[in-house]
């Protein structure tokens, strides 16, 4: 099954309404697409009967403000 984006094209006009720094803050939040590392990485699923879901822990050193 093919996969799918989380949401549609925007139309043209929408897209062309943002100013420089919205479209930077926009490709920086859902751009990212290559898994960074970390000190402690732990991604498991759970497969319940009546769920399906995952769990994800991650641990590291802060770098937003470098």
């Amino acid at each position: 099954m093919p996969r799918r984006p989380c949401w549609p094209e925007p139309p043209a006009a929408l897209a062309g309404r943002f100013n420089a720094e919205q479209l930077e803050a926009v490709e920086r939040h859902f751009g990212m697409r290559h898994r960074t590392r970390h000190a402690i990485d732990f991604r498991r699923r759970l497969r319940l009967p009546f769920l399906r879901c995952y769990v994800v822990l991650l641990a590291g050193r802060e770098r937003a403000a470098e």
